[in-house]
């Protein structure tokens, strides 16, 4: 006989394999402005597959579902642009990179303020009296968007790698715990920067392993990212261990892909200069910041770049969260405020120091 905690796993773990099955079916059955077309041999099934997703997000806080199912629940209820959907072109599934393929106002499960994004991994901008949170994953994206718009980088041979970095490159904030990263003592949240180093030590690996799993050469990239952004640590002990596993495994990942070290080095400013590019703007860093001969800081419009590397002005918009500047009592106050707090659009544009 199953105990009560062995029973609900398996439950759990049922119902994940259902979901999982159902979902593409939910998507293409029960969205009225999906495009794509409806075979009639399933449709006595389109409501059970929307009622089996439905169950499978709503049964999470009874159950104790396998890591997988949670990694999935969470994935999902974390890539809304919409404050009343979740499934977007970019929700992706919680193995490897794939895309659910569901329209762009497809079928609602959770609004944002039933499962918010965790204030664990968070860029916190100043504003006045408030501050606005983006998420790592809404900065990465950002920094995809503007390598896309590279000048001469639709012909790069390793191009579609080196997007996957950009938009992949701080996955490891993940699975972080709110109360990991909570400032007890300055009743805020620690950001990316202030995070403490055991946090970044334990991050970046995580992160640059998962990705593996899609683009070792992805990966490589990523993990001589954070070997670069932490360089002011190298010659402290408690930093040594860090760098040497990381250029591990940078280098056995570049050569698993087959490319060069040569190859690698030519690549990664590219990565580089646009994670620079979207933290000044996520940030608001007026001061001027360089990395590979190319400088920026941001104004009131936007961020200004010397030189630009696009061929023209490029839009800029991330997702944040507005909350009150004040000190709040505990990781569980914070998440409150935070669930409270309205999604808002930062706008502006990155533009030449000519146009300035």
């Amino acid at each position: 006989m199953m105990t009560g905690r062995t029973s609900a796993r398996w439950f759990g773990s049922q119902l994940t394999a259902i979901g999982a099955a159902a979902l593409p079916m939910a998507c293409a059955r029960v969205s009225p402005k999906s495009r794509v077309p409806q075979p009639t041999s399933n449709s006595a099934l389109a409501p059970i597959a929307a009622a089996a997703v439905m169950l499978l997000c709503r049964i999470e806080c009874l159950i104790r579902v396998p890591p997988v199912a949670e990694r999935y629940i969470k994935s999902a209820a974390t890539a809304s642009s919409r404050k009343t959907c979740i499934f977007r072109p970019d929700l992706r599934h919680h193995r490897g990179n794939a895309r659910i393929d569901c329209p762009l106002y497809g079928s609602t499960i959770h609004r944002d303020r039933d499962r918010p994004q965790f204030c664990n991994r968070m860029i916190i901008r100043p504003d006045g009296t408030s501050l606005l949170f983006v998420t790592q994953p809404d900065h990465a994206r950002l920094s995809a968007d503007l390598l896309n718009q590279w000048k001469g980088f639709a012909d790069h041979p390793r191009r579609a790698a080196l997007l996957l970095a950009a938009r992949e490159h701080d996955n490891g904030w993940r699975e972080l715990d709110e109360e990991l990263v909570f400032n007890a003592t300055g009743g805020c949240a620690f950001d990316f920067i202030t995070a403490p180093d055991p946090v970044k030590h334990a991050l970046w690996p995580r992160g640059v392993d998962r990705l593996a799993e899609t683009s070792p050469y992805a990966a490589a990239l990523v993990a001589q990212h954070a070997v670069y952004v932490y360089d002011s640590h190298r010659d402290e002990p408690a930093w040594s261990q860090f760098f040497t596993a990381m250029r591990g495994r940078r280098d056995d990942l570049r050569a698993r892909a087959g490319h060069t070290a040569e190859e690698l080095d030519a690549d990664y400013p590219y990565l580089s200069i646009v994670d620079l590019l979207s933290l000044t703007f996520c940030n608001d860093w007026r001061d001027d910041h360089e990395r590979f001969a190319t400088r920026t800081h941001c104004d009131d419009q936007g961020i200004v770049i010397d030189p630009l590397p696009f061929a023209a002005a490029v839009p800029l918009r991330v997702r944040a969260r507005r909350l009150a500047d004040r000190r709040y009592a505990s990781a569980a106050d914070l998440r409150a405020a935070f669930e409270e707090a309205p999604l808002e659009i930062i706008e502006g544009h990155a533009r030449g120091a000519d146009a300035a």
